[in-house]
């Protein structure tokens, strides 16, 4: 990890708020771009801002520097992933005392006025895992992150109105706030999952730990959901989520109902890489489920190898071999692909 960190300017001060927002970057430098103009353009006071690019190709550092003069930006030499990229940036907010560290895919957008609001909301609670209310980008009166959920009518100590904060069962990383204390009790995201339900595996851990997830409705913001993935849908999404599913079920520490909810998680995964394979519409049991997996789809070469890695303990990032191969049937058949 420190050889990650060769590009850290230590000149930076170390903090100027008790907030800082890191943006993990890959690719998209003008996603990058408009995320880090909304932070410029909306905040009041000092909000500190600490770029991670996870080694761009072409690289970014230079648009972003020259574009955004006070920029603080740590360029890795190696792509960590989600966890990885993010590990670097908590590790260095929580060594400079931030007390909320606030995690922001480069995909994302706050509107006027909302990132003040999101900071001084933070600053009135206590240490959770904390989301404002997100709307699709491109469907900008759609809620991704907001309809759904019960209000809790729960309180904490030294909250007043708790109940205005709706209770999650699970985190999402898009835009997600952790008070440092969480972070120095639960640890940090396991690198291992490199991408794919980091977040998940951290709530799980933080609620052992007794912290809560809340979504904040009244603080909005938008997500140009899986820009560095190429779409919702790809066969590299659905590698990294079946692995991962067979790791978060090994920790679970959890009841046989937890268990029973995290098989069943999985068998849902695949289920849904099925359908949304165009290649499988003869699936209609187990045995031509099977015939499915062992086919040429990119989407099935994509589930078996990530059900191979997770019983030969291939964690991390995809091998660059499997993601080519998977790339270059997918182009033959139009899907789409996650970039290597």
């Amino acid at each position: 990890m420190m050889d990650q960190l060769k590009s850290l300017n230590k000149s930076k001060p170390s903090r100027s708020s008790d907030t800082v927002f890191i943006v993990l970057s890959y690719n998209g430098c003008e996603d990058t771009a408009a995320c880090l103009d909304s932070l410029y353009a909306c905040r009041e006071g000092n909000t500190d801002v600490i770029v991670i690019d996870n080694n761009s190709t072409p690289p970014v550092d230079s648009i972003l520097r020259t574009r955004f003069n006070d920029i603080e930006l740590i360029t890795l030499s190696s792509n960590l992933g989600w966890a990885g990229g993010n590990n670097v940036g908590i590790k260095l907010a929580l060594e400079r005392g931030y007390k909320w560290i606030c995690l922001l895919n480069n995909d994302t957008v706050f509107p006027e006025g909302q990132v003040q609001s999101w900071v001084n909301i933070l600053n009135t609670l206590p240490p959770a895992l904390v989301h404002p209310s997100i709307y699709y980008w491109d469907d900008p009166e759609i809620a991704q992150l907001r309809e759904g959920f019960d209000s809790t009518g729960r309180k904490l100590d030294d909250v007043e109105e708790w109940n205005k904060y709706m209770l999650m069962k699970y985190a999402y990383g898009a835009c997600l706030a952790v008070h440092r204390e969480i972070f120095e009790k639960v640890g940090l995201f396991d690198e291992r999952l490199f991408l794919q339900l980091e977040e998940t595996d951290f709530y799980r851990r933080a609620c052992r730990k007794g912290y809560v997830s809340v979504c904040a409705p009244f603080v909005k913001m938008f997500h140009k959901e899986s820009k560095a993935f190429g779409g919702k849908t790809t066969p590299g999404k659905t590698y990294y989520t079946l692995r991962n599913s067979l790791l978060l079920i090994e920790k679970n520490k959890g009841s046989i109902k937890e268990k029973l909810a995290l098989l069943k998680g999985f068998y849902w995964a695949i289920s849904n890489t099925v359908l949304k394979d165009e290649n499988s519409s003869k699936v209609k049991g187990i045995g031509d489920l099977v015939k499915w997996i062992c086919s040429d789809s990119p989407y099935a070469i994509a589930s078996r190898y990530g059900i191979f890695h997770y019983f030969t303990r291939g964690f991390g990032r995809m091998p660059i071999d499997l993601s080519n191969r998977i790339s270059r049937v997918a182009s033959q058949l139009g899907a789409p692909v996650l970039e290597p």
